[in-house]
Parts: structure tokens; sequence; C-alpha cells
């Protein structure tokens, strides 16, 4: 069974590096200790910063990374960032923390695929893994790592993440095809771990400090 916990780890090592310039890979040991091992060595997450077109902040890919390493049975949901969205130092950090704990609602659909399935990265698996996510997120899987021929599986823009970002249904992250986890709980879960309401009330007060006018 999914749970929020599961997640911890791998929030904080992206959260601590999603500033890096020289962008993010997280495999192995960094996703932390509560992803089976299967997982870690099947899955992998890359933050990568993208000059993305009509204002948007996130696009996310998932490529089938058989294709490009020869006996390599395995994913990497490639994080297409960019930076331009992310300009002001405090509100900055707000963004990143909402925009990570959505991201990773998706790669916990992945998550629980991977353990329904077998949770082993054999050829087997990985052919039924991807047949899977071909088929119910219609044709989200690219096998191509240049960004111009990639299919974009979902992005977001900064205003439509701070409006909805406790919107989103069950059937955002997992396109109808998952009934067993509540991601509306998850959502809270890491927005709460990433201390995002903390981190929106010290903005709103030093905000409102600036802007308070100045006596006389």
């Amino acid at each position: 069974m999914i749970q929020a916990r599961h997640f911890h780890g791998l929030l904080d090592y992206l959260a601590g590096r999603f500033f890096d310039e020289d962008g993010v890979l997280c495999m192995g040991e960094d996703f932390g200790i509560h992803l089976s091992l299967a997982a870690k060595e099947y899955f992998s997450i890359a933050i990568v910063s993208e000059n993305l077109p009509e204002g948007k902040a996130v696009l996310g890919v998932l490529v089938d990374d058989s294709v490009h390493v020869p006996g390599r049975n395995g994913c990497t949901l490639f994080l297409y960032v960019d930076r331009e969205n992310f300009a002001e130092p405090v509100l900055r950090e707000i963004l990143a923390a909402i925009l990570l704990s959505h991201e990773i609602c998706h790669f916990a659909y992945y998550y629980g695929l991977f353990l329904r399935l077998g949770d082993n990265t054999s050829s087997v698996l990985h052919g039924t893994f991807t047949h899977a996510v071909c088929g119910t997120l219609n044709g989200a899987l690219t096998r191509e790592k240049d960004s111009s021929s990639h299919t974009v599986l979902e992005d977001h823009g900064v205003v439509e993440l701070l409006e909805n970002f406790r919107r989103y249904p069950n059937s955002h992250f997992t396109r109808g095809t998952e009934e067993y986890t509540d991601y509306h709980r998850l959502i809270d879960d890491f927005n709460s771990h990433l201390h995002v309401k903390d981190m929106i009330s010290t903005y709103l007060v030093a905000k409102k400090g600036r802007d308070k006018p100045e006596d006389d």
C-alpha cells in the first residue's frame, strides 16, 4: 500500500537540490529508505533546466531507459523546469515545494503500478509496465531524450499550480486507472513535510511589512 512517508526521503533530496544549476539526478539510495530495492534500481528522476513556452513552469516526461542503455530495464521521470518562474527569492521556495509535491504524486502512481506488477527489474515486468503506461496515458512514455521529440506527459504553469494544487482529482494522476491511493492525502502530507504552510505565512508577513506605508 502506498503511504506518503515512502516519498519523504525523495522529497527532501529533490527539494535540497532543486535550484542546482547543473540539474538534479535522483537514483538508487537518493530515493531514501522506504522505497523497495527493486524500485530504486528501476526508477530515476531528473530535474533539468529548460526554457518552456507559454508561461509553463514544469513539463513532465517519462522515458524508457532501455532504448538508450542496453540491458537496462527502467524508466526516468524527467521534470523540465523553467527557472524564470522562480525568480523571487522567498516565493521561489514555496513554488518549488508545491511543484515537487504535485510531481511526486505522479511518481507515486508509477511506483504503485510497479509494485502491483511484481516489484522486480525483469524484462517481463518492464515490458508490462511500459505497455500499461503507454496504454493508459495515451503514449506518455517516450523513447526519445531529445526534448524536441518528447511526448508531453503533463505540464503546468505557476498560477495554475498555486490556484489548484489541492483541487486536482485522483484521475489527474492516474488517468482513471487506479483506485487504491488518495492523492489528496498524499499532496497534503507532502506540503506539510516541506513546510509549505509555514513558508507561505512567513512570505505573507514579510510582504505585508514591505507593503506597509511609512509613517510621515
